[in-house]
């Protein structure tokens, strides 16, 4: 199927391979054999981004609408979540009830299975980041790493270094 975009294993027993060149989704198991193969061409959707969601759905940003789809694949159904995004987000991040996304302006924007948008707290700039528990935000700018706490609490630098930092994992 090409190259990997994205691999999903909140479930380790329900492990998503993304392949965005073939609008493609396959869900492995802990044996890393096919459960199932779900082509987001079949729902037209060209999807920029796809992870799991709860109850046999996939979370899956649509590139052509802007918009957030749940995509029911046993019962071949999907949920619009939102209204088409104005601009395009920096990064995302999943779970089973939220999509989490940072938008272009460094808006945090969190949304549940029902559509509803439960945040719209800003954060420092950044050159990448990930959420750690409590939505607290690691980050990297300009070969530092920062924790950031919320808006109150602000940024703490963690790690500062004269070598390039390429990445980071929590």
């Amino acid at each position: 199927l090409g190259k990997i975009h994205s691999v999903d294993f909140i479930n380790p027993l329900k492990i998503l391979v993304f392949y965005k060149d073939f609008n493609t989704a396959v869900l492995l198991d802990n044996q890393l054999s096919e459960i199932s193969k779900i082509t987001l061409n079949d729902w037209n959707i060209v999807a920029q981004t796809c992870s799991i969601a709860s109850q046999n759905r996939l979370w899956v940003y649509d590139n052509l609408t802007n918009q957030l789809i749940l995509v029911d694949y046993l019962n071949k159904k999907n949920t619009l979540i939102n209204q088409p995004f104005k601009n395009t987000f920096k990064y995302y991040k999943s779970d089973y009830n939220n999509w989490i996304c940072v938008s272009e302006r460094n808006t945090v924007l969190i949304y549940d299975n029902y559509g509803k948008v439960t945040s719209g707290y800003s954060v420092p700039e950044f050159d990448k980041m990930m959420f750690t528990q409590n939505l607290n935000i690691l980050f990297s700018l300009n070969d530092n790493l920062y924790l950031y706490k919320g808006e109150k609490l602000g940024k703490e630098l963690i790690f500062s270094s004269d070598k390039p930092l390429k990445d980071f994992h929590y």
